[in-house]
């Protein structure tokens, strides 16, 4: 038995919970169920597909930002230097977090899009077309958080094929690999009638 205060898992055969006492209270932070493809995060159901695609993209553009950083020093031990001090890294988190805003609310992460490799390009480039002018707006009033001359706009030109080339090997891959399911409702009655439209409209599940 764990604490009060501690945070456990519980796991079953098909579902697996963090539970994290609260107040007198088992509050779920996390909870997946398999099979269903929703991971929930917090009091929200996410598709597991879309969680996937905003860890692996965060990384992704983590990688770009360290690039374009070797890059613009051109020396290792000068991108290494530049990399010790830890308000540089606050600096590359921050346009990790204006990347993502920009791609969740430039709706990248729709999936009932994700079959247009044209509209998936659209998607990105506008995402990242608005992050850098987020970007180029807080450096303009902030300029403590600026990165060095270059880098965010070099790390912008990379993540964008990144992202693309990604998204369309993770498609190819997980359309290959699902499983195809049928599904049979009976009855015509409004509840039927319901689950078949919420299942017609989201295509991911």
């Amino acid at each position: 038995m764990a604490q009060e205060r501690s945070a456990y898992w519980q796991g079953e055969e098909q579902s697996s919970e963090l539970i994290v006492p609260l107040a007198g209270r088992r509050f779920k932070w996390f909870h997946q169920t398999s099979g269903a493809g929703l991971v929930r995060i917090g009091g929200q159901y996410l598709p597991r597909r879309t969680v996937v695609l905003v860890g692996s993209e965060s990384v992704l553009i983590f990688f770009a930002l360290l690039a374009a950083i070797v890059f613009h020093f051109v020396y290792f031990a000068d991108a290494q230097n530049y990399l010790s001090q830890s308000s540089n890294w606050a600096r590359v988190a921050l346009v990790i977090v204006l990347c993502q805003l920009a791609l969740w609310y430039s709706d990248s992460y729709d999936l009932q899009g994700m079959g247009s490799l044209a509209t998936q390009s659209a998607r990105a480039v506008r995402a990242i077309g608005a992050a850098m002018l987020g970007l180029a707006l807080l450096y303009y009033l902030f300029p403590g958080l600026r990165l060095a001359p270059g880098i965010a706009v070099f790390a912008a030109a990379l993540t964008l094929p990144l992202i693309l080339l990604w998204r369309f090997s993770l498609g190819t891959r997980m359309g290959a690999m699902r499983p195809l399911e049928s599904i049979l409702i009976l009855g015509t009655g409004e509840p039927g009638i319901n689950l078949t439209q919420e299942i017609l409209k989201r295509p991911e599940l």
